[in-house]
């Protein structure tokens, strides 16, 4: 009975987390709004009506996997080398704006200077997850800004694993190297990984060789692709920087063989799992760490909302400072890179099982990842929409060979 009862309660989860989205879908909004909604009010932060929260947070987190893997294959060789250095300078300015006025704020509410740090590094970390989810509804994971935008999203990644390390070796006694390891490992795996990447193709070819049906050769491909990303996540966290890092740098080594290989079993098999898996990455994995009971004191609500407006103008900052001669591209970017997501969550909840913020100030750093949150969705389609009326972007044109879709949108450099 008791089994029979859960899995009546998770039915009625999913419909209600579909009908919530589906509710913003109307409205003219995107749908991770009515998501978020529904998971906090129906999971643990409230009601505790959903079982299993656990289970459908790793759900959530293999579909968010999904989605940083088609941004991978949406990127090439080519791209990494030329964008690259654009995207890197966005994610360093994005993290240091909003921990710097975090530092002020929090000190201005009587806080410490480790406990400001504590709040800072919640606040600055971008998701990856997020930004490839909005980027792939509006269209524009293929275009030049798309693929500069998720790579700014994978060294924000980067970058927040790394502050996440430091925060673990602050709170440790007799720490010595601090400023160092972190930053080392995360090179390393980097590096190896993309030498890696660069002999995949030409090994997986090697197997097609072997193999007459097209169909089979479509799947030997998908099953290598997915295999390598597992491979590279499992390293990824041994080195201890993202997971969804290893699932982008194995997207990326694929990118090559998508037109011609990926298109058909990738819309059969993976789409679906992928819608699905997005939806429970926001429902579930985000929102059930939202503390909403915690939230709504006012000390909470005071450092909150200054955090809030710190994490929204930091991020909006670093977008227009990296585009100053295009307005619309540099607001494009700022909004894009406003979604936060797990990495905020893992540092706010690491800092305070720590001891080096309390609950208040825990409270106020979810305030500070949440409404960017929020508002990112809601920003995000108005803000591309008149980029692309003012630039004359091309739309997305259907690969004729039947692969993923790209798009020859480009940025104003």
């Amino acid at each position: 009975m008791g089994m029979e009862h859960d899995l009546v309660k998770v039915s009625l989860y999913l419909i209600a987390v579909r009908l919530g989205g589906a509710i913003c879908e109307i409205i003219k909004t995107s749908p991770i709004i009515g998501e978020v909604i529904i998971g906090a009010l129906l999971g643990p932060p409230l009601a505790g009506f959903v079982p299993y929260p656990l289970g459908l947070q790793l759900a959530g987190i293999l579909g968010i996997q999904l989605a940083v893997i088609e941004a991978g294959i949406q990127t090439d060789m080519d791209d990494l080398k030329t964008l690259a250095p654009r995207a890197l300078l966005i994610a360093v300015l994005g993290i240091i704006l909003p921990i710097c006025l975090a530092l002020a704020a929090t000190r201005g509410f009587g806080g410490t200077t480790l406990e400001a740090f504590a709040t800072g590094s919640a606040i600055a970390p971008t998701s990856l997850g997020v930004v490839a989810k909005l980027l792939k509804e509006k269209g524009e994971l293929a275009t030049d800004l798309g693929k500069i935008i998720s790579m700014a999203a994978v060294f924000d990644d980067v970058l927040s694993l790394i502050l996440l390390s430091f925060l673990v070796k602050l709170a440790e006694p007799n720490t010595t190297w601090v400023k160092i390891s972190p930053i080392v490992f995360a090179f390393i795996f980097i590096v190896c990984a993309v030498i890696i990447a660069n002999f995949v193709p030409g090994v997986v070819k090697l197997g097609l060789g072997k193999i007459s049906d097209e169909t089979n050769k479509a799947y030997f491909v998908l099953i290598n692709l997915f295999l390598f990303c597992l491979l590279l996540t499992f390293l990824a966290n041994l080195a201890g920087t993202s997971f969804l890092l290893g699932g982008y740098l194995g997207g990326i080594a694929f990118a090559s063989m998508d037109d011609e290989y990926l298109g058909d079993p990738y819309e059969k098999q993976v789409k679906r799992l992928l819608t699905w898996g997005a939806r429970l990455f926001f429902s579930a994995t985000i929102a059930f760490e939202i503390p909403l009971k915690a939230m709504f004191n006012p000390d909470s609500l005071g450092l909150g909302a200054v955090l809030a407006v710190i994490g929204v103008f930091g991020k909006m900052i670093c977008g227009i400072g990296t585009y100053p001669k295009h307005m619309q591209d540099g607001l494009a970017v700022g909004v894009a890179m406003l979604g936060r997501g797990e990495f905020g969550f893992l540092i706010a909840s690491q800092a305070k099982t720590l001891d080096m913020i309390n609950e208040t100030q825990y409270a106020a750093a979810v305030w500070g990842v949440v409404v960017p949150t929020f508002l990112t969705p809601i920003l995000f389609g108005p803000i591309f929409d008149m980029r692309k009326r003012k630039v004359g972007v091309i739309d997305d044109i259907p690969s004729s060979e039947g692969g993923i879709e790209k798009s020859n949108q480009g940025i104003q450099a």
